[in-house]
């Protein structure tokens, strides 16, 4: 994987509007963290 497809947010709002702006169809994204960071809500959102 190249460094420049690394990215990392201070909000989970950041991520979102990120990954939706990158986003294309056919691509496979990993969310990785703990539960207690609540990223089950940026997966609800680029699910839609």
């Amino acid at each position: 994987m190249n460094a420049e497809n690394v990215h990392e947010f201070e909000t989970i709002e950041e991520a979102v509007e990120k990954i939706k702006e990158e986003q294309k169809q056919g691509d496979v994204i990993l969310v990785k963290a703990s539960n207690g960071m609540h990223f089950k809500k940026i997966v609800e959102e680029i699910a839609k």
